[in-house]
C-alpha cells in the first residue's frame, strides 16, 4: 500500500516488495538493458537549442542503501556546451527482472566549472528510497513512482502504451513501450518516453535515438523490427447503429446493429464499415416517482424507462464471429446526424474560399456519413404514423429505434496480427512530410458539456483513419494524437438560450511521438444528436439551436385553446356551462392528447375543456420560449472532422509558392 506520504496520490505505487530481490548489477529487462559497454545517443532541439544526450553502462559499481548497483552516467550538451553529467545507479531484481533506480549524483556545469549539484540524492538517505525503473512485466496503465527523495526527486510514471510505432534516425521500432511522466513537485509538467524491446530507451520528449552499441557484450541488439502489429488498442470507441426497430421487452433480449465507422489499425482497415454487431438488452430501470406523477399528470401512464446495453460480439465480412468486450458510453444511444461547418448560412470569407480542397474534403466526409447511415432500415410512411397513434396512448409500447448509434468502448484490445511495415518507412528513415492543411478524422477521447465543461479545460482526441499522402505514403497513422483546450462554454439559459462549445486543438502528436505545432485548427465536422439542432460556424463554435416548429406547434396548442371556448355559451354574462362535443375535443387535444380528446368528448363542460386547453397552451409556450435551452453534448467517442494549418510546412509552403 503506498506510504502516507503520497497519500494524495494513491494510484501511483511508492512502496515495492525489495525484501523479496536478489538484486544484481548487470542483466537485461526487456526494456532496459544494464550490461557495461552499452550506449545510447539522443539528439534533438529544445527550445531551439540542439541537445544531445549520451547514456553508457559503465564497467563500475556502486553500494547503495547495502545494494551492489550498476553506474550509468548520461552526460547532456546543449549547443556542443557540457551542462550536465549525473552518475545515476541501478540494480535488477530478480525473479522478475524490474530494473530499481537507487538514486544520482549530478554534477551540473556552466562554462565548463561546476556550478551546483540540485538533484542529487540516494537511497537511504534523507528518507529516500528506490524507485521501480521499469517493470519486467510491462503491464498497460502500471503506475508507479521512479524517485523517492522527499522535496528532491518524485518522479513518476505511467505506462500508456505497449504498441507505439516510433521512427528516430537509428531505425523504425515498433511494439514501443510509452510512458508518461509527472511528477508532484511540478503538478503542471509531463514529459513522454519510449522504449523499444531490446534496446531501451529510442525517445526522451523531443530527443530522438541516433546510434546506440553493445561493443563489450556478446549478445547482439536487434537495429529495428520490419513489421507492425495490427491492434485496435483498449480505449477506441466503437460506433453501432441499431439498423431494426427493438420492442423493449425483458432484459436479456437481443439486440443487432451495424458499424458505422470502420475499425483501423496503424495504416489498415480491419473492420469495414457496415459489419454486424451483436448485442442484448442488460438493464431496464424504472422511472423516478417523481417522473411517473408529472407523466400521469399529462395522461402518460408508461413514462420512459432508461434502458442498458452492450454489444460483445462482431461478425467480419468472411463469417467469423469476434468476441468482445465493450461498456457502452454515457450519453450515447441517440439519432445522430453530422453537422459541418459548410452547412452554416454564414457567408465566407476570401480565405475560405481558397480552401476548396479542405471543403471538398468535409464535404466527401459528410457524403460517406449519409451514405453508412442509409444501410439503416429507415421506417415507412405508414409505420411512422402508427408510432404516432400508439404515442398518444395512455400506455404504450417503448421502442429502440432503427438508426439509433451507440458508442460502446473496447474494454480489452482486438488482436489482427501483423504486417510487413510500409517500405517508405523503413527506407527513409522518416515520416512522410505533412502538408500546409489537412483534415483528420477524429474520435473525442475527452466527453464535453456545455453545461459542467469549465474554460480551458483540456481536450483529446484520436485519429481513428490513417491519413495518406496524394502518392498513397503514409502520413499519420490511426492512433495520432490531437491536444487542445476548451476556448469557451457557455451553458444553456432561460428563455430558450441554448448553450455552445468553442474547442481549439493546438498540438498534433504523429509517428514517433514529436509533438507538431498547430499555427490553426478548426473544428470543421461533429456528430451531434438530431433532437439537439446543432450548428457549427466557420470558426468551429458548436451551438445548440431552438427548433423553428416551436413557432407552429405553440400556434396550435393556442388555437385549440382558443377553440375550446364558445362565445354563444355566455348569455348576460353568465355562462351555461355546456359544451359541445368539438370544444371538449380541442381542449384536450391541447392539454392531454388522445386521452384528453375522449374525456372532451365525453364530459360536456366547458370549464374543463377551456382548463385542458389553457394548460396544454401555457405548457407548450413554457417549453418553447421559457425553459432552458438545449446544451450542447459531445459524449466520449464522438467523430470529428478536424481541419489543420501546420504552421512551419504553411511556411516553407508559402516560400515554394
Amino acid at each position: 500500500m503506498p506510504s502516507q506520504l503520497f497519500a494524495d496520490q494513491p494510484a501511483f505505487t511508492d512502496e515495492f516488495r525489495l525484501d523479496e530481490c536478489s538484486f544484481k548489477s548487470s542483466g537485461r529487462n526487456p526494456y532496459f538493458i544494464l550490461e557495461p559497454g552499452y550506449q545510447l545517443i539522443l539528439e534533438g532541439e529544445e527550445r531551439s537549442n540542439f541537445v544531445r544526450l549520451e547514456i553508457t553502462v559503465l564497467d563500475e559499481t556502486a553500494t547503495i542503501a547495502g545494494v551492489n548497483t550498476r553506474v550509468v552516467t548520461e552526460v547532456e550538451y546543449v549547443d556542443n556546451q557540457l551542462v550536465e553529467i549525473s552518475r545515476n545507479f541501478f540494480a535488477l531484481c530478480e525473479p522478475g527482472n524490474s530494473i530499481f533506480y537507487f538514486g544520482e549524483e549530478v554534477d551540473t556545469y556552466q562554462d565548463g566549472e561546476i556550478v551546483g549539484h540540485q538533484g542529487s540524492w540516494k537511497a537511504g538517505e534523507n528518507g529516500a528510497r528506490p524507485g521501480l525503473m521499469m517493470p519486467g512485466n510491462a503491464q498497460l496503465e502500471a503506475k508507479y513512482f521512479q524517485e523517492i527523495a522527499p522535496g528532491v526527486a518524485l518522479d513518476r510514471a505511467e505506462i500508456v502504451s505497449l504498441t507505439e510505432v516510433v521512427v528516430t534516425p537509428a531505425g523504425v521500432f515498433v511494439e514501443a513501450l510509452k510512458t508518461e511522466e509527472t511528477t508532484p513537485l511540478e503538478p503542471e509538467a509531463r514529459e513522454f518516453k519510449f522504449y523499444a524491446p531490446g534496446i531501451g530507451l529510442i525517445q526522451d520528449s523531443s530527443l530522438k535515438l541516433v546510434e546506440f552499441s553493445n561493443a563489450w557484450s556478446s549478445t547482439p541488439v536487434s537495429p529495428t523490427a520490419e513489421t507492425v502489429s495490427l491492434t485496435v488498442p483498449k480505449g477506441i470507441v466503437l460506433q453501432v447503429a441499431l439498423d431494426r426497430e427493438v420492442r423493449i421487452r425483458k432484459v436479456g433480449q437481443p439486440i443487432h446493429g451495424l458499424l458505422v465507422e470502420a475499425l483501423y489499425a496503424f495504416d489498415q482497415e480491419v473492420v469495414p464499415v457496415g459489419s454486424e454487431v451483436l448485442g442484448r438488452i442488460t438493464e431496464i430501470q424504472g422511472p423516478s416517482r417523481k417522473r411517473r406523477v408529472w407523466a400521469a399528470l399529462n395522461m402518460n401512464f408508461t413514462p420512459v424507462r432508461k434502458v442498458q446495453v452492450e454489444f460483445d460480439e462482431m461478425v467480419l465480412p468472411d463469417g467469423k464471429r469476434l468476441p468482445i468486450k465493450t461498456a457502452v458510453t454515457p450519453g450515447s444511444g441517440r439519432t445522430l446526424q453530422l453537422v459541418t461547418s459548410i452547412d452554416s448560412e454564414k457567408k465566407r470569407t476570401a480565405k475560405d474560399a481558397a480552401s476548396d480542397k479542405m471543403k471538398e474534403a468535409i464535404r466527401e466526409a459528410k457524403r460517406k456519413w449519409e451514405a453508412t447511415m442509409k444501410q439503416v432500415k429507415e421506417p415507412g410512411k405508414a409505420h411512422r404514423l402508427k408510432r404516432f397513434g400508439l404515442a398518444q396512448l395512455p400506455a404504450r409500447p417503448q421502442y429502440l429505434d432503427a438508426g439509433t448509434v451507440y458508442f460502446a468502448e473496447l474494454q480489452e484490445p482486438l488482436d489482427f496480427g501483423r504486417k510487413p511495415l510500409p517500405p517508405p518507412l523503413l527506407a527513409a528513415g522518416d515520416p512522410a512530410p505533412l502538408p500546409c492543411r489537412l483534415l483528420a478524422h477524429a474520435q473525442l477521447l475527452t466527453p464535453l458539456n456545455s453545461a459542467t465543461t469549465p474554460p480551458e479545460a483540456p481536450v483529446e482526441a484520436i485519429l481513428v483513419q490513417p491519413l495518406f499522402a496524394d502518392d498513397g505514403r503514409l502520413l499519420l497513422p490511426q492512433g495520432t494524437r490531437v491536444n487542445g483546450s476548451v476556448v469557451e462554454a457557455r451553458p444553456a439559459r432561460r428563455f430558450g438560450r441554448s448553450g455552445k462549445l468553442r474547442i481549439a486543438f493546438r498540438e498534433l502528436i504523429p509517428l514517433g511521438g514529436m509533438e507538431q505545432t498547430v499555427a490553426a485548427a478548426n473544428l470543421e465536422g461533429v456528430q451531434s444528436g438530431a433532437e439537439e439542432n446543432v450548428r457549427l460556424d466557420v470558426e468551429g463554435e458548436a451551438r445548440s439551436t431552438a427548433p423553428k416548429r416551436r413557432y407552429l406547434s405553440t400556434g396550435i396548442a393556442v388555437a385549440l385553446a382558443v377553440a375550446a371556448h364558445k362565445d354563444s355559451d355566455v348569455e348576460d354574462g353568465v355562462s351555461s356551462g355546456g359544451t359541445d362535443a368539438s370544444e371538449g375535443i380541442a381542449g384536450g387535444a391541447a392539454g392531454f392528447r388522445l386521452p384528453g380528446m375522449v374525456v372532451g368528448a365525453l364530459v360536456p363542460a366547458q370549464p374543463l375543456a377551456l382548463g385542458m386547453g389553457i394548460y396544454g397552451a401555457s405548457r407548450t409556450a413554457y417549453s418553447s420560449f421559457v425553459a432552458r435551452g438545449r446544451e450542447v453534448v459531445f459524449p466520449k467517442g464522438t467523430a470529428m472532422e478536424i481541419g489543420f494549418a501546420l504552421r512551419g510546412n504553411c511556411e516553407e509552403s508559402a516560400k515554394a509558392e
